[in-house]
């Protein structure tokens, strides 16, 4: 008798600690279920308030540009839109916003060999390795396998490196595989050199084909002085921030030539040259609590769109023709992915700035002088 109420209780416990551990199971499968919808939930709210301070800061700029009749320089007061709490959220979220003028640099794209081995001797690199690097950076990211007669194409690169991709240069670690350029650019730990650093500050790697001089940097300037063979002087740039010759009504920037000639007579770089915004670079962060969300939005103006407009076309079309001629019509994985990534940022132009969905929008034009978002970057953390 006794034997058979051990067994019962014995039976009743493990039927007691099977149930819990099923219990527990359950409760914790919940939990991580719960979590990851609010961490998604969370995600999309910060995605649209990210959004919402995008719109914000887009009417901020079509009041300036109403005021001053069109965008030029940061010192009109763009650069931190939200700065007098034009949007407020009531949960806490906290959302910073800076513009930046892209366009105050020059663009990689527009250069050809000539004007990069100009600027790579200015900075004290000999010449043949600046003819060098040129060539290769231009073999790097043209649209053609047929390498220049100081460059380098994919079978000049070792099996284990990686091969030049033949589209525009999307970030500047690239410049850590480029044939004659890496050595330069970076030493031999891998850290950048002050050649580099100089590089990177006067270079843009988007899409464009004038830089306003409104905000140029030193570096630029003399980049652009060096493409046309001028001595650069730093009372340019001092005459382009106000600091030398007559400024009226706190207005430093200039509207043309002939004003900017008024406050200095060094040498002004005379091609590609601006003095109106190209592109903005609008970056927005949101933050409530431990989530963030990142956005970035290009914000360009009628002749940019254009020009970013045919070189997204231009190489995604030569993609697909490469695809055609060399696999018979079937996209290899090696082209795959390079020509999606293209598609995909040229989709980006005509979709809705909402992103997803192939419905045009008007909110995507909001600044007058037919500006509009060209591309967008985003990227979240809600944990």
């Amino acid at each position: 008798m006794k034997s058979r109420k051990a067994n019962a209780l014995i039976f009743v416990l493990g039927l007691i600690f099977a149930s819990s551990i099923i219990a527990v199971s359950i409760v914790e499968h919940a939990s991580r279920t719960l979590k990851t919808r609010a961490s998604s939930v969370c995600q999309q709210e910060l995605r649209t308030q990210a959004y919402s301070a995008l719109y914000a800061s887009l009417a901020v700029l079509s009041e300036y540009y109403e005021i001053d009749k069109n965008l030029y320089s940061a010192k009109q007061g763009w650069e931190k839109p939200l700065e007098d709490k034009r949007i407020e959220f009531d949960d806490g979220t906290i959302a910073e916003v800076v513009i930046s003028d892209e366009s105050g640099k020059l663009p990689l794209s527009d250069l050809n060999a000539t004007e990069l081995t100009a600027i790579f001797e200015e900075m004290e690199i000999s010449t043949n390795d600046a003819q060098e690097m040129a060539s290769c950076i231009i073999d790097w990211s043209d649209n053609n396998t047929a390498a220049l007669v100081d460059g380098a194409e994919q079978d000049d690169y070792e099996d284990d490196r990686p091969k030049p991709p033949n589209r525009p240069i999307q970030s500047f670690d690239e410049f850590r595989y480029i044939e004659k350029v890496r050595d330069v650019f970076f030493d031999e730990n891998g850290e950048p050199t002050e050649a580099f650093k100089t590089f990177r500050k006067g270079i843009s790697l988007e899409h464009f084909d004038r830089v306003n001089l409104n905000s140029a940097s030193p570096e630029t300037l003399k980049m652009m002085l060096d493409i046309e063979d001028k001595d650069y002087e730093d009372d340019l740039y001092d005459a382009l921030q106000g600091k030398t010759g007559m400024v009226s009504d706190g207005i430093v920037w200039v509207k043309n030539l002939a004003e900017l000639q008024e406050r200095t007579s060094a040498e002004v770089p005379s091609k590609r040259s601006v003095y109106t915004v190209q592109l903005l670079k609008i970056e927005i962060t949101i933050k409530r609590g431990i989530g963030e969300y990142y956005l970035c939005a290009y914000y360009a103006n009628k002749r940019t769109v254009s020009a970013y407009d045919k070189k997204i076309k231009a190489v995604y079309t030569q993609q697909e023709d490469r695809q055609d001629t060399s696999t018979g019509g079937k996209m290899s994985s090696s082209v795959s992915t390079s020509a999606l990534s293209v598609k995909s940022a040229y989709v980006k132009t005509s979709d809705s700035i909402m992103g997803g969905s192939t419905k045009k929008t008007s909110t995507s034009k909001v600044v007058k002088g037919d500006f509009q978002i060209i591309k967008i970057q985003e990227r979240g953390n809600s944990q």
